[in-house]
């Protein structure tokens, strides 16, 4: 049977107000540790020493945590077929594009410097947008697997990855270290496995779990020691260099910290309805999009940082980064993605008359489609002995009335 792509099969499902509170928290660390890092570049050390650590913090959970919800919540569309899997892939490409072609813009304002243009090599955050581009038709090939090898597999990957990272030399810097953004695509696969592989079941006795606090004093004490012996460095799950080359004890140190931290934060959030922090939640994409062009913009208006000078460091990095975050949420910064929608009708739609197509061309392809859509033959209910027992005493009583 062919699907015909109409709006209600692209219509939402119900909201989880637990993962739009988280995905708020997230979107709003993700906005304030951009936010740092661009007064890193323009403060003086001493300040630079006070922001630093928050940043690190930040940065040892919250794209793992991201990710990770990434994939849960990409279990309808693998469940509902291959171009569903397809149309979300496709998304993710024209908003890499464009965003692409945004900041490329921005780049050559701030920049006298004529840069050459390579969608290969994503600049900024547009790295979130293209990885989905590759992961998810990975995801859906392998979605039949058993979990424990899918996720066996990407984390032995990801090991071997930061192994090879300092044998690379050059050539990890300009390929690997840029190139499609592989560090990320790499070491943080296995995040987004496991979200698409955990049980909806085990989500909600996780939420009502005890182990949120003692995860959390074990992730941060972890961190504090490793930040105490100056071996936690900014990305220190990406952006490595042959100088910064991780041995495998420290990379699986990392990563069970940053799996421990990500699990007690996605515990922590508030699981009753927060209304500002929900809808944030629920345009995380819109304004994940968004932020980082914003914040070029500032520095091109104001290049000196007058308003930091005027409410001090903090003041105005709180201050900035809630206005973002709040006026991103704004509906009509959400009209691109509003506009992807119909092209995802279109979409379904193409492929649904290029499948007929195909069926009605090729025999072969059409005998598999008429195997394939038949429906599977019911099995004959088993009797229960009690059933049984008064089965065999009708016709017990029937026989002796036909004796008579």
């Amino acid at each position: 049977m062919i699907y015909l792509a109409d709006k209600k099969s692209l219509a939402p499902a119900a909201r989880n107000n637990h993962l739009d509170n988280l995905k708020g928290l997230l979107i709003f660390l993700v906005v304030f540790e951009h936010v740092i890092r661009m007064l890193l570049n323009s403060l003086n050390m001493p300040a630079a020493i006070i922001f630093e650590p928050v940043s690190l913090l930040i940065n040892a959970f919250h794209m793992p945590l991201f990710i990770f919800i990434s994939g849960y919540l990409l279990k309808s569309a693998m469940r509902r077929g291959g171009k569903f899997a397809l149309q979300k892939s496709l998304r993710y490409l024209l908003l890499y594009l464009f965003l692409f072609l945004i900041l490329y813009v921005l780049s050559l304002l701030e920049s006298s410097n004529n840069q050459a243009l390579n969608i290969f090599y994503p600049p900024l955050h547009s790295w979130y947008l293209l990885v989905f581009v590759i992961w998810i038709p990975v995801l859906y090939i392998i979605r039949k697997l058993h979990p424990a090898i899918t996720l066996s597999a990407a984390f032995l990957l990801a090991v071997i990855f930061t192994c090879f990272s300092s044998l690379m030399g050059n050539m990890y810097i300009s390929f690997a270290g840029t190139f499609l953004s592989l560090e990320r695509l790499i070491i943080w696969f296995p995040f987004f496995l496991a979200g698409f592989h955990l049980p909806e079941a085990w989500l909600h006795k996780l939420m009502n779990s005890r182990l949120r606090w003692h995860s959390l004093i074990i992730a941060v004490v972890i961190l504090g020691i490793l930040a105490g012996a100056e071996l936690l460095k900014p990305g220190f799950f990406y952006s490595l260099t042959p100088q910064q080359h991780m041995p495998v004890p420290l990379f699986l140190i990392y990563f069970a910290s940053t799996a421990l931290l990500a699990f007690a934060v996605a515990l922590i959030a508030p699981m009753r309805r927060v209304p500002v922090l929900e809808d944030i939640g629920r345009r995380t994409l819109q304004i994940y999009f968004w932020h980082f062009p914003f914040i070029m913009v500032s520095e091109l208006i104001d290049p000196e940082l007058r308003l930091v000078k005027m409410l001090g460091a903090w003041g105005s990095l709180a201050l900035f980064s809630v206005v973002l975050t709040l006026g991103l949420a704004w509906k009509p910064f959400g009209v691109p993605f509003e506009l992807l929608k119909k092209v995802d009708v279109l979409f379904l739609k193409a492929y649904d008359a290029a499948e007929k197509l195909c069926l009605e061309r090729i025999p072969r392809l059409r005998e598999r489609h008429e195997k394939q859509s038949l429906p599977e033959p019911m099995p004959e209910p088993k009797a229960k002995p009690a059933q049984k027992k008064t089965q065999q005493k009708s016709k017990k009583k029937k026989g002796s009335k036909k004796r008579k």
